[in-house]
């Protein structure tokens, strides 16, 4: 009788275990793939020397683990997250930064954006906002992912 007790303790317990982690994670999803390189189109024609700062760099490389974002583009990098199709990012404007410019308030820069619907391209529609700072504005963009699709999500 003894054995059959160990034994289900030593086997049975960790079997039910493994089960309840398999179904526990059967609900689980994947957070939308949005890794790599995007070539960044924005027009700041007529903007402020803020949003000018902005339109200088080519591209967005974006990093993700799990829902977490890098987000780079020049020398800014954002965090963030993505959520479903949108991804929220922000970075603190320390002095000293390019980004620095007319509007002394303004403590950070947010990038709010979605990914379009049905693209397979893995374009990224949003906008730059300058948080605290009514003259800088914000700044429209499209960023379209150059090289392959990424894997999963």
């Amino acid at each position: 009788m003894r054995p059959v007790l160990w034994y289900l303790a030593f086997v049975g317990v960790p079997i039910l275990a493994l089960i309840g982690i398999l179904r526990i994670g059967a609900n689980l999803t994947a957070p939308q793939a949005v890794h790599g390189q995007y070539a960044l189109m924005a027009d700041s024609s007529g903007g402020t020397p803020c949003v000018s700062a902005l339109s200088r760099a080519p591209q967005l490389t974006v990093r993700q683990s799990g829902t977490r974002l890098d987000i780079r583009f020049g020398d800014v990098t954002l965090k963030g997250e993505v959520v479903g199709d949108s991804l929220t990012a922000v970075t603190p404007i320390r002095d000293g930064s390019p980004l620095r410019t007319s509007c002394q308030a303004s403590d950070s820069l947010r990038l709010a954006a979605t990914r379009a619907a049905g693209d397979t391209l893995q374009r990224l529609v949003g906008t730059f906002l300058f948080d605290e700072c009514a003259t800088c504005g914000s700044l429209p963009f499209q960023a379209t992912r150059t090289g392959a699709a990424p894997r999963g999500g």
